[in-house]
């Protein structure tokens, strides 16, 4: 037998002798009542996040900057979006699957980078802002430099080893 059959009994027996000990609802309400709070305040930090991710993908800027080059265009498309949005890079990573293929050395190690690094911009951004910190400028050096690592590392992996 699964330890899930165990386990999920057990949790719904924890949950029912809290609801007994502790009045439930409340506790939902006032649960809710933060989440609210705390929504409303990282709103202006998440508005401003997409609007500059819409912004730059829309110039098609990086088009014109990736143009002629011999360097796979979408995959330095990806490495710029990936620290900024999640959905935009997914989106990058899907159109690469579409041109070449997911079994391309482009779409593999397109899909390292996507599962290497992190939306290290828009995480700055919600959490600091959410708890209205002003000194993250270490975070931000060193989120940029393990971001550059990634997408170097990446890199190597498409002109060298795959």
């Amino acid at each position: 037998m699964a330890i899930t059959y165990y386990l999920v009994p057990i949790f719904v027996a924890l949950a029912i002798v809290f609801c007994l000990r502790h009045n439930a609802y409340e506790a939902f309400v006032e649960g809710a009542k933060e989440g609210i709070e705390v929504a409303l305040k990282i709103f202006p930090y998440l508005l401003a996040m997409i609007f500059a991710t819409k912004l730059l993908n829309e110039s098609m800027l990086l088009l014109y900057l990736f143009k002629n080059s011999n360097l796979p265009y979408l995959f330095f498309v990806e490495g710029i979006f990936r620290p900024l949005s999640n959905n935009a890079s997914l989106a990058i990573l899907m159109e690469i699957y579409a041109i070449y293929g997911v079994d391309n050395k482009l779409s593999l190690a397109a899909s390292i980078l996507q599962g290497a690094s992190e939306t290290s911009f828009y995480v700055i951004t919600i959490y600091f802002g959410a708890i209205g910190s002003k000194k993250y400028k270490y975070s931000l050096i060193m989120a940029i430099i393990s971001d550059l690592l990634i997408f170097v590392l990446c890199l190597f992996l498409y002109f060298a080893i795959l």
